[in-house]
């Protein structure tokens, strides 16, 4: 089957992240590139994700300051809510250029919801592992709280809707 959103352009034309994938077909897709492309791909773990972020400092991925336009939220300047294309908000980049880590979509990660926060990751990030998931990132239908680098989404791995989408991580060989 194919995302929920697949054949809306308002949610999934080229440019934009792909929504309405629930945890399960976002690990799928991340094997599947893994398989055809010959190189580690995979959902990063929460840990990953906020440490690209926030750098363990910075409540959101440019800064210190909350800024509307920085971002694709319900706070935002011009308020689309429907996703935008990645990287229409280039000022909201962390300094290593990553974009949009706040806003437009929750993404998905490889962690199992625990207490936060949590040690001994090794069982969080087990696949086979039954329970919610953690998202990250807040969306397009988010407040100012929800898109903050600390803030943490757990919901079904079954749930994909129109602010759920993912990233990926490529591990260096």
């Amino acid at each position: 089957h194919e995302p929920r959103y697949w054949q809306d352009a308002a949610f999934n034309n080229p440019s934009q992240p792909v929504v309405g994938v629930c945890w399960y077909e976002a690990m799928a897709y991340a094997a599947w590139l893994a398989a055809v492309s010959g190189r580690p791909y995979r959902l990063p773990a929460e840990p990953e994700w906020e440490w690209a972020a926030r750098r363990g400092r910075q409540p959101f991925p440019w800064g210190d300051t909350w800024d509307t336009g920085r971002l694709n939220s319900l706070e935002g300047d011009d308020r689309v809510m429907r996703t935008t294309p990645v990287g229409a908000y280039p000022h909201g980049a962390t300094p290593d250029g990553i974009h949009d880590l706040a806003g437009n979509v929750y993404e998905w990660t490889a962690t199992r919801y625990a207490g936060y926060p949590y040690t001994g990751t090794a069982e969080l990030a087990n696949p086979s592992a039954t329970g919610l998931r953690i998202a990250r990132g807040g969306g397009w239908a988010a407040n100012r709280k929800m898109v903050r680098c600390a803030d943490r989404l757990r919901n079904s791995p079954l749930d994909g809707n129109s602010y759920h989408g993912f990233r990926l991580a490529r591990i260096s060989l």
